[in-house]
């Protein structure tokens, strides 16, 4: 072999034992730890803005308001027109939040409850623009959106699940 050769070989060598070191568990195990931490609590900021409760009690909260809005109409009509204009919105605004907990776009792994699947179908039927409460059913209409706007305060005591909780780790 020439010494051209060998000093190729050598440099080699060195290379891959200064690569050895810089990749061996000691050398990184912290900077990978705190780049996991750091990534699973961003991960754990989307998880809480899908899936989490503060968004969905402000919707929740809008739709309560909404609905004594109609129920301080002076008249029957005045109650029927002020419901019409105003339900597909109001449940539109806490189904999209529902529906992401419960058939979430993102595809990780949340276990919706039974409460929220319940919301969130009984209210779709709301947020449909073809949906339009009649003089006749207006009372039941309306106690149909306050019975599940309950089974959604209910929900909103539940927190998104973490990182950890998903997929382990730090």
């Amino acid at each position: 072999m020439s010494s051209k050769q060998k000093g190729i070989v050598l440099d080699m060598a060195k290379t891959a034992d200064l690569q050895s070191v810089s990749v061996n568990a000691n050398s990184i195990s912290g900077f990978l730890t705190q780049e996991a931490k750091r990534w699973s609590s961003s991960f754990d900021s989307v998880l809480e803005a899908t899936f989490g409760p503060v968004k969905l009690k402000a919707a929740a909260g809008r739709a309560v308001t909404f609905l004594k809005t109609v129920k301080g109409q002076a008249t029957p009509e005045a109650k029927l027109k002020e419901f019409n204009k105003g339900i597909t919105t109001a449940a539109r605004d806490i189904t999209q939040i529902l529906m992401n907990r419960v058939n979430n776009k993102y595809q990780i792994p949340y276990t919706a409850s039974s409460s929220e699947k319940q919301a969130a179908e009984g209210l779709v039927k709301f947020a449909n623009n073809n949906h339009a409460a009649t003089a006749k059913n207006l009372d039941a209409e309306i106690k149909e959106v306050e019975s599940l706007l309950r089974i959604t305060a209910s929900v909103t005591a539940t927190k998104a699940p973490t990182c950890k909780e998903l997929f382990g780790g730090p």
